[in-house]
């Protein structure tokens, strides 16, 4: 029960994003749960985690600007973390399931 509650605030805040300028500071926090596995401290993401990297990426989905903004946040949390981390990042997207943003690393190009 506890878990379905989570997604649902997980979604909830997502539909809220599609609408307004999306912030670092509001995705940020919605990512702890992937920290596990992004510092390799876990084997695989947890559901939690790729719930909330399918709801970004169905905001991505939406439009060109709100795409561009969420690769601009995951690049800059994926430069703020004092390992490196590209090779977990690299999978995340095809474990999670990700249409939109199928690539996420330190140096991703978000102008396409």
């Amino acid at each position: 029960m506890k878990y379905i509650i989570t997604l649902m605030i997980l979604f909830s805040s997502m539909v809220t994003l599609s609408m307004a300028k999306i912030t670092y500071e509001e995705i940020i926090p919605q990512l702890n749960p992937c920290k596990p596995y992004v510092i390799e401290t876990a084997s695989e993401p947890s559901s939690v985690c790729c719930a909330v990297l399918k709801g970004l990426d169905e905001v991505a989905s939406g439009s060109k600007e709100d795409r561009k903004d969420i690769c601009e946040i995951l690049k800059t949390a994926a430069n703020k973390l004092p390992i490196k981390i590209d090779k977990a990042n690299f999978r995340l997207p095809s474990i999670c399931g990700l249409h939109t943003l199928t690539h996420i690393d330190r140096n991703m190009n978000c102008n396409v």
